[in-house]
């Protein structure tokens, strides 16, 4: 129990000596704090209370690792067990010449005796807190920071702050009150990815020299942001047969490069698509450039979201005749991208033919050979090309080359009596025709040899003509028609003859032929469109001026037709579906025009076509040089204002 008792006051009087302030027999000085920035102030309280008479200096310094500074010195004549008190206020400051922490204690003399004070660090240290909103940006967003700065001692720093992102070459300050400070820049529009945030907080003095700083950094990263699509090509000029090497890029703000995918698409000269194909950015697309490509600027489209790049390289036109020999028929077809028209010379045996030629692109004619019965060396020398088929045979009266005109030609050849089996099988058939009793349908025209009369037109099946491309234009009436409307629809028949067009009338459709045999023109796809909007010019000021209304559907085709001149009358039979089709576009349109696909790639230039949601027509809107007809379109409205006064 005894063991126990003086252990407890061992213990009790070692905790007093650590709480109490630091004695001697003669000194007594109280503990300073743990931890000092440089402008905090340290205060000492000293008691002088020797046990004999003393008559000496009493000094206090400022003990640190490497130097010694005297804080207080001064001479005390004390009694035994006389008091005296000293105090002393000391601010850290440069004066010292601390550049980094030091560790410090406080040393007291009198007499023979001192004292030491606890062992306590000077710095100049300052911690720095910083908030950011969040960590990721987009280019030329706003990046607010919220901070504080306190001192290691504990203080509140009244200081600076000074902000870089050496990165982005931004730098901005600011001031620091009572520990607090707020901060902000703009980021760049032109840059991406991560980026330090450099942050510096510090005090100075009255004599502008920095005592106390700290510092920290941040992590932002900017969003990458497409801003450009790049098109590489190997090739600006191609030749057909070559190959175009294109390669698609997405760019950011930074130019660099981006992960995605891009929507190409590949444009001929004429504005019509290709080829659509989605692309990863960074890959490469291979596009074969066949023999018969357009000649002339095609186009490369780039989309991704809103951000698109175009471009053109030129295809080279390329003069190109594929000939091949079949039996005695030589073939001749135009694989180039060029329409050809020149000399070949055709070698059969030991003579040579020349024959000038032209052929469209994509165009084919065929020729007969024919020479006394025997084997013949055949050959085609066309430019520097040179072609040998070697030894064929062939017969006929004489050396010639013959071009097959029609279908027939490569049948018949030179076989007489193939000729005239199928001389008399038509023979046969046309006597048929002649006693078929078929219905007709007649239109009435103008040619331009009679103005009165006009000239009679038949859709019929006819025994021989010619191939013509025609524009149809059929106006459908959906309503009953007053006497005005029915003076309007007349006018526009009358306007339709002016214009050389054919004329019909089927049920409710108006039909109008626009043919180079009663036109005298070859642009007669152009005349029956412009033509069309001026019809609905007309019966849209009609609709305007009086009550009834004119009901309508206009549609406009292009196409072949085989027609010939007999007796009068213009006879004709459609090579195709051009009459049908353009019926069928009138049913659809409602009071409008719409036109076939084959007219739109014609006259794309000529007009600003909509593409009708999920039909293979155009709805047309503008058309080019609509003013020349506009003087008969106002003599129409005087006529009209006359009549209805």
């Amino acid at each position: 129990m005894k063991k126990r008792l003086v252990g407890l006051v061992m213990l009790f009087s070692l905790f007093a000596l650590m709480i109490l302030p630091l004695a001697s027999a003669e000194i007594i000085i109280n503990q300073p704090n743990n931890q000092y920035n440089m402008g905090d102030e340290l205060k000492i309280n000293a008691l002088l209370k020797p046990n004999s008479d003393t008559n000496d200096f009493f000094t206090i310094q400022l003990v640190c690792t490497n130097q010694i500074f005297d804080l207080y010195r001064s001479p005390f004549n004390l009694l035994a067990g006389e008091e005296r008190s000293v105090n002393i206020d000391f601010v850290f400051g440069n004066a010292l010449g601390f550049s980094e922490d030091e560790d410090c204690y406080i040393k007291g003399n009198f007499g023979d005796e001192f004292v030491e004070s606890q062992i306590f660090d000077v710095t100049r240290r300052v911690a720095v807190g910083v908030n950011l909103a969040k960590r990721v940006y987009g280019p030329g967003e706003k990046v607010y920071i919220d901070g504080t700065a306190t001192k290691f001692s504990g203080g509140n720093v009244n200081g600076f702050v000074e902000l870089s992102v050496p990165s982005l070459g931004i730098s901005s300050n600011g001031v620091v009150p009572s520990g607090v400070f707020n901060i902000s820049f703009k980021i760049p529009e032109n840059y991406s990815g991560e980026h330090e945030i450099m942050i510096s907080v510090y005090e100075k003095n009255n004599r502008n020299e920095v005592t106390n700083n700290g510092n920290t950094t941040r992590i932002i990263e900017i969003r990458s942001k497409l801003t450009k699509i790049n098109i590489d090509i190997n090739l600006n000029n191609v030749n057909p047969d070559d190959e175009l090497n294109y390669k698609i890029e997405m760019l950011n703000q930074q130019n660099e490069l981006m992960d995605g995918d891009v929507a190409v698409e590949i444009f001929k000269p004429n504005s019509l698509s290709f080829r659509k194909e989605v692309v990863s950015s960074g890959n490469s697309g291979i596009l074969k450039i066949e023999s018969n490509f357009s000649a002339g600027y095609w186009k490369i489209i780039a989309v991704s979201g809103e951000i698109s790049s175009t471009k053109l390289f030129y295809v080279e036109e390329k003069e190109n005749i594929l000939f091949s020999l079949i039996g005695n028929m030589l073939v001749a077809t135009n694989i180039g991208n060029i329409p050809f028209e020149g000399p070949i010379e055709i070698v059969i045996g030991s003579e040579k033919e020349i024959k000038q030629i032209k052929l469209g692109i994509g165009e084919t004619k065929k020729f007969t050979l024919s020479a006394p019965e025997g084997k013949y060396q055949i050959g085609i020398n066309q430019g520097d090309k040179e072609i040998s088929f070697g030894a064929v045979s062939l017969t006929g009266k004489a050396i010639n080359v013959g071009e097959v005109r029609g279908g027939l030609g490569a049948i018949v050849g030179n076989n007489f009596a193939v000729f005239v089996f199928i001389f008399f099988i038509l023979g046969i058939f046309a006597m048929m025709i002649v006693f078929r009793k078929k219905a007709f349908s007649s239109f009435v025209g103008r040619k331009k040899e009679s103005n009165k009369e006009g000239l009679s037109l038949q859709s019929s099946v006819i025994s021989s003509g010619n191939k013509h491309e025609a524009g149809v234009v059929l106006l459908k009436i959906n309503s009953n028609l007053d006497d005005n409307s029915n003076e309007t629809i007349e006018k526009i028949m009358e306007k339709a003859k002016s214009h050389n067009a054919g004329i019909n009338f089927e049920d409710s459709h108006r039909i109008m032929l626009f043919t180079p045999l009663l036109t005298k023109r070859q642009d007669n796809a152009s005349a029956a469109l412009k033509f069309s909007k001026e019809i609905e010019k007309i019966i849209e000021e009609h609709n305007r001026r009086f009550t009834h209304k004119i009901n309508y559907g206009l549609g406009v085709n292009v196409g072949e037709i085989i027609a010939e001149t007999r007796e009068g009358k213009l006879k004709f039979v459609s090579a195709g579906n051009v009459m049908s089709q353009a019926k069928r576009l009138s049913n659809e349109a409602k009071m409008e025009i719409l036109v076939s696909d084959a007219l739109h790639r014609k006259l794309a230039s000529e007009a600003k076509f909509e593409k009708v949601q999920g039909k293979d027509f155009w709805r047309v809107g503008r058309v080019t040089d609509r003013g020349k007809h506009d003087e008969f379109i106002r003599n129409f409205i005087d006529k009209q204002k006359e009549k209805k006064s």
